[in-house]
């Protein structure tokens, strides 16, 4: 006991005298490490920039979620309802033309065959004037007057020739025309029906005699195609070749039978003469 006394009371005097250098020495605390360099602040959006919408608006106040389970009502199905009939208000009734056309052009005639000879004709200038009005669309009533003034002279055995004299012509006819029209141009054809006026001068035949003869009216009908230009709405030119023809009649007659009645009667055509024309078209 004495032993284990001592050997602790020589041990800690031995501690006592060993210098403190000599002593073992704790390690240094580390130094702390460097801070990281601040962040580069964001460059600021430029002049007039908005930030973007939302992709989803935000819930209103007092939203709530719904309950698990919750499936959404159906949805209602648009049906997409049939055109509708668009209504055309119909133009407003086209006002009636009437026309009026001055013409020229030239007159090429047969000659006149009588019993005891015949008349030569010449060819002549041709004069004349239309009135039209449309009755309805593409038809047209006309008036017209035409006028010339061929020379004629007698040959045959009763004449035996004869000095040239003038036949003043007029026919005075009232009709229809009915045209078709493409884009400007108007194509037309008609016919008409009235009288002829002709107006002899006095002759000498060859063996001296003078003959003065009298005016001499005639039933008469015309038929012609032509066509239409129109420049403006109230000016057009207008060409139309038509023939021109004089009915005589001789004789007349009406019978009465077991079989039925009837009318007959008997005539010609004296002369043809085929009309080529050329005319300015005013509308009113």
């Amino acid at each position: 006991m004495r032993r284990r006394v001592a050997t602790l009371s020589a041990l800690a005097l031995a501690a006592l005298l060993v210098p403190a250098t000599a002593r073992p020495q704790s390690a240094p605390p580390p130094a702390p490490a460097a801070a990281p360099p601040p962040a580069a602040a964001p460059a600021p959006p430029p002049p007039g920039y908005a930030p973007p919408p939302p992709a989803y608006a935000p819930p209103p106040p007092g939203y709530a979620p719904p309950p698990p389970g919750y499936a959404p009502p159906p949805q209602p199905v648009y049906v997409q309802a049939p055109p509708q009939p668009v209504y055309v208000q119909a133009p407003p009734p086209k006002k009636k033309t009437i026309e009026l056309t001055a013409f020229a052009g030239y007159q090429v005639n047969s000659d006149i065959y009588l019993s005891t000879g015949k008349l030569v004709v010449d060819d002549a200038q041709a004069w004349g004037a239309a009135i039209s009005s449309e009755v309805r669309p593409g038809s047209f009533a006309e008036l017209r007057w035409t006028y010339s003034d061929p020379k004629m002279h007698a040959s045959g055995s009763s004449f035996n020739g004869s000095t040239p004299f003038h036949v003043q012509t007029h026919y005075f006819q009232i009709g229809g025309l009915h045209s078709v029209r493409r884009d400007r141009t108007t194509i037309f054809g008609g016919a008409t029906i009235g009288a002829a006026l002709f107006a002899p001068e006095s002759f000498e035949t060859a063996n001296g005699k003078t003959y003065s003869l009298s005016d001499t009216w005639l039933f008469a009908f015309t038929l012609g195609l032509g066509f239409k230009v129109d420049i403006t709405p109230k000016i057009g030119v207008r060409f139309d070749a038509n023939v021109a023809a004089p009915v005589y009649f001789t004789s007349g007659g009406v019978y009465v039978g077991g079989g039925g009645a009837g009318l007959t009667v008997s005539g010609g055509v004296p002369i043809w003469q085929w009309n080529f024309l050329g005319g300015l078209v005013f509308s009113p």
